[in-house]
């Protein structure tokens, strides 16, 4: 909670705001965002110590395998930020042994803090002290975020939000930042839908809000929302050996490996269609005949 309203003095002096740093596509970062996260990280490491450090603008550092970690979104929804329109947020998530513990959301143009402990609720910070938040249902309001133009989530985005706006079930808003999640939480909205897959920083600590104010957090598969669910593997210690991870696929990296594989067998009938059966028959001798070479090259390299 310190750190944020930390950064929070920074967000709102706009220091840097004139810098912008670009990324990949449209997305950019401007000098406000660094220094909210250089006053976010030296908060936290003066606290703490012992904890590793992951930052948006650090280059998105891989979070350590083992131990407690921050996860710091120091402006989410710079673009509003940059246009001067009031939506962006600073989000700080404490990780431990793979479960985010503690969250902060700070409103940046507001400076509403929320706060929230796993398995022991969620708050807004008031001046006279934690006042508790429910997601509830009195909303008919929903948040879409389609994610970047052009991106690969864009075709699903643009199918549900029409479907959506078609029904005439609810009224729709795009945020363009996590903040939503905290809206949500404080049942200002009935739901919120981020259909881009990203770093898990942007989310953790509005993810542990909502849950801990009652709401059904999913990835896009339905199941519960983890911090591995934007990425294709997980990563566990070994339970025998301390030397060794045990990795598995998410159910995203299943997705991926099954569209890899689909698109690998059209690819083969494209490219082989022309082919007589009996031109088949001698590619596939052919193919066999390198395949034992190979594997015998190998066996004799790795005995000499």
């Amino acid at each position: 909670m310190h750190a944020v309203r930390a950064a929070l003095g920074t967000v709102a002096d706009r220091t840097g705001s004139e810098r912008i740093i670009a990324k990949r596509g449209l997305d950019f970062a401007t000098g406000t965002d660094l220094a909210s996260q250089e006053v976010v990280r030296d908060v936290l490491r003066h606290a703490h110590p012992e904890h590793a450090f992951v930052g948006e603008e650090s280059g998105l550092d891989a979070a350590p395998d083992a131990g407690s970690y921050w996860l710091v979104d120091p402006i989410c929804g710079t673009r509003n930020f940059a246009s001067r329109l009031p939506l962006y947020s600073i989000n700080v998530a404490l990780v431990e042994q793979h479960h985010i513990v503690v969250g902060a959301v700070a409103d940046g143009a507001h400076g509403h803090v929320y706060v929230a402990e796993h398995g022991r609720g969620a708050w807004l910070v008031a001046q006279d002290g934690l006042v508790p938040i429910w997601a509830g249902d009195g909303s008919a309001t929903v948040a879409m975020d389609p994610g970047a133009p052009g991106g690969p989530a864009a075709d699903k985005a643009s199918r549900v939000i029409g479907a959506a706006i078609r029904s005439g079930r609810w009224a729709l808003r795009t945020l363009g930042t996590s903040l939503d999640l905290a809206y949500l939480a404080q049942g200002s909205l009935a739901g919120v839908w981020h259909f881009s897959r990203i770093h898990p920083l942007h989310f953790a600590a509005g993810v542990l809000l909502a849950r801990e104010a009652g709401a059904l957090v999913t990835d896009e598969s339905g199941g519960p929302w983890t911090l591995e669910s934007q990425g294709l593997v997980t990563r566990q210690p070994h339970p025998l050996d301390r030397r060794a991870q045990l990795v598995a696929p998410t159910r995203a990296g299943h997705s991926m490996a099954a569209g890899m594989q689909r698109g690998y067998e059209r690819m083969t009938e494209t490219m082989l269609a022309g082919f007589a059966d009996h031109e088949l028959a001698d590619l596939e001798r052919v193919v066999g005949r390198l395949a034992d070479a190979l594997d015998g090259y190998q066996r004799r390299s790795s005995v000499g």
